[in-house]
């Protein structure tokens, strides 16, 4: 909810934007308006909270794995990450280094994946073998918390060192 609470107020003011989702998300995306209750906040508080969402508009389209997507001069390889979602997906820049993972990788951990569909298993294996091979250089900007690099998190994050241990399936 804390990423997508806002796209029905945005398709809204811009009607022309694409509402872009992966296939396998669609059902946490369409699941918006009761997502409150799963982090344990009465409905009764919803409103006052801020948590009183609409239904979102449907997908305009779905990302897909190795797709390419074009903004201006920009040029996003679209990843799917799975993990933290079934359907998480991450848009890495090569031109410019850049990588937008959302909530799979932050500075110094990782992303939670208690939501439904989630995998411990998967989000590491997302970030061993999707995210470090992008190259020690890549800048990362996730959904939390402060800019970092892939080498900057292969040789400190605690999760990526050794230091913590997921278990295996969801946290």
């Amino acid at each position: 909810m804390d990423h997508i609470g806002g796209v029905a107020a945005l398709k809204k003011l811009k009607p022309s934007a694409a509402i872009m989702i992966h296939k396998a998300d669609e059902f946490i995306y369409e699941a918006l308006p009761g997502q409150p209750e799963w982090i344990g906040i009465p409905r009764t508080q919803w409103a006052a909270l801020g948590f009183d969402y609409e239904d979102p508009p449907k997908a305009d389209g779905y990302w897909e794995d190795g797709q390419q997507y074009k903004v201006g001069e920009l040029e996003f390889q679209i990843i799917h990450c799975p993990g933290h979602t079934p359907g998480h997906v991450v848009l890495f820049e090569a031109n410019e280094r850049k990588v937008f993972v959302g909530d799979v990788l932050f500075a110094g951990s990782v992303g939670r994946t208690d939501l439904p569909g989630g995998s411990t298993e998967q989000l590491m294996n997302s970030i061993m073998n999707k995210l470090l091979p992008l190259g020690d250089d890549v800048e990362v900007y996730s959904g939390h918390g402060p800019v970092t690099t892939i080498g900057k998190e292969r040789a400190t994050n605690p999760f990526l060192t050794g230091v913590y241990k997921l278990g295996a399936g969801r946290l």
